[in-house]
């Protein structure tokens, strides 16, 4: 037994645990100068705990070179016994320098590849049928930053809309969304985005491709806005045929708004985008008191959505008409209550 075959065996990657068992059984039996003489399989599967079939494949794997998908780590000896006879095979670890050989070279370890390389490691699957190489990362290649395994073909990522969603040209559309689209009254596409927009932002939903979804949206609203148009009503994004866009409830308290009320709508409209602005700020009354702001929301579900999402921007919003305020509270009207209060 030797403390430096040890040491070597541990350095080494084998890319299975069983793999790497049977390399350390036998450099822990080898001699100083890396020989191990003789040591039975069914030994080694004693000590390892694994089956005598897995310790044979498991040798056959360190000893394949790496050309032939193996480790290359051992190599067996001829032994004979005394009288003439073949023994037992002895086992050899390949690449191990014992300390009394001064004229071998060492090699450079490549046990701990730099970040920057893709260095192939021979790995085996859980189950140990046979091996297979990849990288140290299997999901990133470091030299490229791309990744090594990317989705299945016909498999896309899905994301949720984003604040600056566009809505497409009308140009754009498929053809039946563009023969659709192209017979309503003037507004009504603008209004139908904007419903679009605002009740898949609510709702937080994913999916692969907002522009084909919005392409249905249009054909399944078709009729409702042509009804609309016979009826001489006016295209509102409020009026969406699913209902989950109904109309906007406002505060009462609008009516105490003034001037500097208006220059804060307009700053937190430009800082939360037109649509997250019209379904929750501008319902909303903003009233300035003597030293602080009142936020009147309609409705408690109002009031929780400003007082959780947005409270930050209508600091920011004070700042950048530069109104300064010793308080901000967020009330619901129909509660009659302060339910909050931010210094």
């Amino acid at each position: 037994m030797s403390t430096e075959t040890t040491n070597w065996a541990k350095q080494q990657r084998c890319g299975c645990p069983h793999v790497k068992a049977v390399l350390g059984e036998l450099a822990n039996w080898a001699r100083p100068d890396g020989v191990c003489e003789f040591r039975k399989v069914s030994d080694i599967a004693f000590v390892t705990e694994i089956s005598e079939r897995t310790v044979q494949r498991a040798l056959k794997k360190l000893e394949d070179p790496v050309s032939a998908g193996g480790l290359g780590l051992i190599r067996r000896i001829g032994r004979r016994r005394g009288d003439g006879g073949i023994a037992a095979n002895g086992f050899e670890l390949v690449g191990y320098i014992y300390p009394g050989d001064t004229l071998t070279p060492t090699p450079v370890s490549h046990s701990h590849p730099p970040r920057c390389q893709s260095v192939t490691y021979p790995v085996t699957s859980r189950r140990g049928r046979g091996c297979q190489s990849v990288t140290p990362n299997k999901d990133l290649d470091l030299e490229n930053n791309t990744p090594l395994n990317p989705p299945k073909r016909g498999r896309k990522i899905r994301l949720a809309i984003s604040d600056d969603w566009i809505v497409p040209a009308l140009a754009e559309l498929p053809d039946n969304a563009k023969a659709c689209a192209s017979q309503w009254p003037d507004g009504a596409y603008a209004a139908q985005a904007e419903a679009f927009s605002q009740y898949h932002r609510g709702t937080g939903q994913r999916r692969a491709d907002w522009r084909a979804l919005w392409a249905a949206w249009v054909i399944k609203n078709h009729e409702a806005v042509m009804r609309q148009a016979r009826a001489g009503g006016a295209p509102a994004a409020q009026q969406a045929s699913t209902g989950l866009a109904a109309k906007v409830e406002h505060a009462a308290a609008k009516s105490l708004e003034t001037s500097r009320s208006a220059d804060l709508h307009d700053a937190l409209r430009e800082a939360l985008g037109a649509g997250v602005w019209a379904s929750t700020i501008e319902p909303a009354a903003l009233v300035f008191a003597d030293d602080g702001l009142r936020v009147v929301a309609p409705t408690e579900f109002r009031r929780e959505q400003i007082e959780a999402r947005h409270m930050a921007a209508i600091h920011d919003g004070l700042r950048a008409i530069g109104v300064g305020v010793d308080w901000v509270v967020v009330e619901c009207e129909r509660a009659g209550k302060r339910r909050g209060r931010v210094a």
